[in-house]
């Protein structure tokens, strides 16, 4: 999500500096990006999550198609925005998996030992 919104960001200044080229391959790249997290659904294991998401980047992606081609910034920042909030989930979802840190100490090992 960091590539997308990254390039997303800086689509956004050339979009307001008006440097049509290089905005367009700026979101060029952030599409690449969300076509690459799509292709990676495993749809059958994933189940209501993977198509809910599929589903979110396909909208993105038409967010996206529309703010390249009308250079427009409302659907540029609604995409910027979505992707914000499905890395915050990520990065939540991957912080529960983390056991707490006294979960980390070996069996057998003190409490009070370093590395």
């Amino acid at each position: 999500y960091a590539g997308a919104i990254d390039a997303l960001l800086q689509a956004r200044a050339l979009l307001q500096e008006g440097k049509i080229p290089e905005r367009s391959a700026a979101i060029n790249k952030a599409m690449q990006i969300i076509l690459e997290l799509s292709s990676s659904l495993d749809m059958e294991r994933g189940g209501e999550i993977a198509q809910n998401l599929a589903r979110l980047y396909i909208y993105i992606q038409e967010r996206l198609a529309e703010a390249n081609g009308r250079q427009k910034l409302p659907p540029l920042e609604e995409a910027v925005q979505l992707l914000l909030i499905l890395q915050q989930g990520w990065n939540q979802a991957a912080l529960a998996a983390v056991p707490p840190a006294a979960e980390l100490v070996p069996a057998g090992a003190s409490a009070g030992w370093t590395l």
